[in-house]
């Protein structure tokens, strides 16, 4: 939440088969489904001899094919990377891709909208990408409301998402999440080994209202609702040092910021809504796996302020795979005393390392981003950084630093954002 007080191209053939097989022993789910309207602009109605288990979408007038799991599954980050159109960022016609995933989320009027075209088009060629099992009710994904300086407001800010390489990631994964079915009822389900209690919730919120929030900040709710707020002067608490030490200071959050990190939570509801229903529980009896990760017995967690949980740790930082070797020297070593095992449904998931820090790595060039570490207008207690900086803030930067280089191919050394003044802390 940001209130006002915060607030190239794919792979080639050399190593398609490689490639194939991963995704290949990656994919366990049985009875789901992942497909686009037949009306698709792009859509091939063929498969591609490379990837044949993909739903195959050619993006007019770009050298640029997408690929979806046709079983729904969500690949891991480079594959999301290389299937998405996130490395095309700069090359010809990036434009059309853009242009794409507005449509896909909005339709043609969004596309109007973001562009500042006048007259907007009469008629909306783009198909709804929402369907219910019934057929009775199809929409677009994003629906939203207001004037019309809150709408053009709107997708001028989604289309700075749809331009960036991490943006597209998320609009890939959220893509997904909203067309996968069940092929037994045809409605909205998570992958097939992610358990569920009550699928209606998840499925009432496959589909987006924008509502204006004028003075209010930004936030998302799971009954459906994003609010956006492009009247405030948004802060956020970004890393700084001075003398050895290490806190936070309130630094400007562009709109663009604070409408990922909405989506991103919208992203995991659908993902496993059961999960981030209890991560943002307070109740300590709740198993909570990126907090653990980060925190160990969470006897710390009172450096965030009162309003912070596991769902926005999990959101601002991103969670960590405890079984990757490059993170298991940095988790902290009681994350996991007394508890006998991790829960299947509360451990990583594809897509669970994407955060709103992983954006600010990708727009740093031009926005001068700093790496969040808090929550609303409220300082970390300090803490000294030698003789080392704690593991929290590597974990952190690590893992983000890791998603972006894992989403763009962009090697790991070569694009800064490091724990030094003047890259990932403010100074």
């Amino acid at each position: 939440m940001y209130s006002m007080k915060t607030s190239k191209t794919l792979i080639g053939k050399k190593s398609s088969a490689m490639w194939i097989i991963a995704w290949a022993l990656q994919t366990s789910s049985w009875g789901t489904s992942f497909s686009l309207p037949n009306d698709t602009q792009g859509l091939q109605q063929t498969k591609d001899i490379c990837y044949p288990n993909c739903v195959f979408v050619r993006i007019p007038n770009a050298n640029c094919n997408l690929y979806f799991p046709d079983d729904g599954s969500q690949p891991n980050t480079s594959m999301a990377g290389m299937s998405s159109g996130a490395r095309h960022i700069g090359q010809l016609n990036s434009k059309e891709i853009t242009d794409w995933w507005i449509r896909v989320f909005g339709g043609e009027i969004a596309i109007a909208w973001a562009n500042s075209e006048t007259p907007l088009p009469l008629i909306d060629l783009a198909p709804p990408m929402y369907t219910n099992a019934n057929q009775t009710l199809t929409c677009h994904l994003i629906q939203v409301n207001g004037t019309d300086v809150v709408k053009r407001q709107f997708w001028q800010t989604f289309r700075h998402i749809a331009e960036d390489s991490v943006g597209r990631v998320l609009l890939y994964r959220l893509l997904i999440e909203i067309r996968r079915i069940n092929t037994l009822t045809n409605d909205g389900c998570c992958e097939g080994n992610i358990n569920l209690l009550e699928v209606n919730t998840r499925n009432a919120c496959r589909h987006i209202q924008v509502l204006d929030n004028s003075g209010k900040g930004f936030s998302f709710n799971s009954g459906g609702i994003i609010r956006v707020d492009f009247t405030s002067n948004l802060r956020a608490s970004v890393l700084s040092s001075n003398n050895g030490i290490v806190t936070t200071v309130e630094e400007s959050c562009p709109f663009e910021v604070a409408l990922f990190h909405e989506m991103l939570h919208w992203f995991h509801f659908l993902r496993n809504f059961n999960r981030y229903n209890n991560s943002s529980s307070n109740d300590p009896n709740v198993f909570k796996y990126a907090l653990r990760c980060y925190y160990g017995n969470q006897n710390e967690l009172g450096i965030w302020d009162s309003q912070i949980n596991n769902e926005e740790i999990s959101n601002i930082l991103g969670t960590p795979n405890h079984a990757d070797v490059r993170y298991q020297n940095l988790i902290a070593q009681n994350a996991f005393s007394g508890a006998a095992f991790i829960p299947h449904n509360d451990s990583f998931l594809n897509g669970d390392d994407l955060s709103e820090n992983v954006f600010r790595i990708s727009i740093f060039h031009r926005s001068k981003c700093h790496m969040r570490f808090g929550h609303c207008g409220y300082q970390i207690i300090p803490v000294a950084l030698l003789p080392q900086m704690p593991n929290r803030f590597v974990l952190a930067n690590t893992l983000a630093r890791n998603c972006y280089c894992e989403i763009t191919g962009i090697p790991f050394s070569s694009f800064g954002w490091e724990l030094t003044p003047g890259q990932a802390i403010k100074y």
